[in-house]
């Protein structure tokens, strides 16, 4: 690790790819739109704003801590030992089970839409995992630089099928056939979406003006992303009409929206950058995760770039192995989305005593506390609801990753 080598907007790029819009756009909008209809546009708004409660105490956290630890130092700056803990190996384990759930979801569905033949997917579940160690051992600058272009690129491709859309289409009507709670969830269906960005923390030892170009590039991010979601989320409905549902059956409404009203040219553009995009989210997560695991058990930034290459590599042969990479995407994402949402959870309710630490406590910012804790709650309740029997992927893995956190905690480890 170099440190004040990584320019702004390579920190941006590290937090918007691990967003992935575009890659995003396709794998969570889809449910928003089945959900909240031709509400859509409002859920993504109220989602948005949802999340943005984390989002500002996130900023907050990264403003103030510079390190390689990321969110475990701002956890052990606002939780007691066990807590800090148990929050740093939670999210360690999210950026884990999140590797594993986007490589299922490249190779088991995105891939099959593209021409390739079936018999290339074996090569491909083994050489992803190498080809990203390759990328990886290049150092942390190339594989931004990659993703920085790569992410424009996407965000840039949303944009201009919504100019091809509503000028034909008009805005969306808004159809009030929509229950308040199905309204919910799609709103909550669309904070999946924006989330994320968080890979970038774990960078401010590296970033050349450090921790405040860390906020400033995480904060830029999400708001770009939000604010194409929204855009995506306002065409998308406008495209599909009376008829979502051919939309949301193809499980890729940005792609039958480009071959529908933009030509082939455009779809295989399209669907190649959502590839991208999805490459670009897992670099994001790997950069950060050796990172953090260097934090958690003190070993060299190499090691644990070899580390995480083996867990990856082991976890993927569980997709090639039963031939059900989208059984083994449900039961990555579950356990993912259900300990980010709870170190996110500890974070937020542990953010006052951060301030108070510093002496920066306002009645304001516990509100905020406050109404990230709930709606991280909801969000953890709405994710098991959603996902029903694969719920118990999730609370399997919180279980598992809260149980090294303790015992990390008792060990000699900082």
């Amino acid at each position: 690790m170099r440190e004040n080598s990584l320019s702004t907007p390579l920190l941006f790029s590290q937090s918007l790819s691990s967003i992935a819009p575009l890659g995003s756009v396709a794998a969570y909008l889809t449910f928003a739109l089945a959900q909240a209809g031709q509400l859509t546009p409002l859920a993504a708004v109220i989602g948005v704003l949802l999340y943005g409660a984390w989002v500002v105490i996130a900023y907050q956290y990264s403003k103030e801590v510079e390190s390689v630890g990321g969110t475990y130092q701002f956890a052990r700056e606002s939780l007691p030992r066990i807590l800090a803990s148990v929050t740093g190996w939670l999210y360690w384990g999210s950026y884990m089970l999140f590797i594993i759930s986007t490589s299922s979801y490249l190779l088991g569905i995105v891939i099959p839409m593209t021409p390739l033949p079936p018999s290339l997917l074996p090569p491909l579940q083994l050489g992803l995992p190498l080809m990203i160690l390759g990328v990886m051992l290049t150092g942390v600058r190339p594989p931004l630089y990659y993703t920085l272009v790569t992410s424009v690129l996407e965000i840039l491709v949303i944009f201009a099928l919504g100019a091809l859309v509503l000028p034909r289409t008009g805005l969306p009507s808004i159809s009030l056939g929509v229950s308040p709670l199905e309204l919910a969830s799609g709103s909550l269906a669309v904070s999946y979406t924006v989330a994320g960005g968080g890979a970038s923390f774990f960078l401010g030892k590296e970033a050349v003006r450090g921790r405040r170009a860390v906020s400033r590039a995480y904060l830029s991010a999400f708001t770009l992303a939000a604010v194409s979601v929204v855009f995506a989320a306002t065409y998308e409905v406008a495209a599909g009409g009376e008829n979502l549902g051919y939309l949301i059956d193809s499980g890729f409404p940005g792609l039958a929206i480009a071959q529908e009203y933009a030509g082939p040219g455009f779809e295989r553009l399209t669907l190649i950058l959502t590839v991208s995009s999805l490459i670009g989210s897992i670099i994001a997560a790997y950069s950060a995760l050796p990172r953090l695991t260097t934090a958690l058990v003190r070993t060299d930034l190499a090691r644990s770039v070899l580390l995480i290459a083996l867990i990856y590599l082991g976890l993927s042969s569980i997709g090639l192995a039963t031939n059900n990479f989208f059984g083994v995407y449900e039961d990555m994402t579950a356990g993912s989305l259900f300990s980010l949402f709870l170190s996110h959870t500890l974070l937020s309710a542990g953010f006052p005593f951060f301030l108070k630490r510093r002496k920066a406590l306002k009645l304001w910012k516990v509100i905020l506390s406050s109404l990230s804790v709930f709606v991280m709650i909801l969000m953890i309740a709405f994710t098991a609801f959603s996902l029903g029997e694969t719920s118990s992927a999730g609370i399997a893995a919180v279980i598992v990753f809260s149980i090294l956190g303790v015992i990390h905690a008792g060990s000699n480890m900082p």
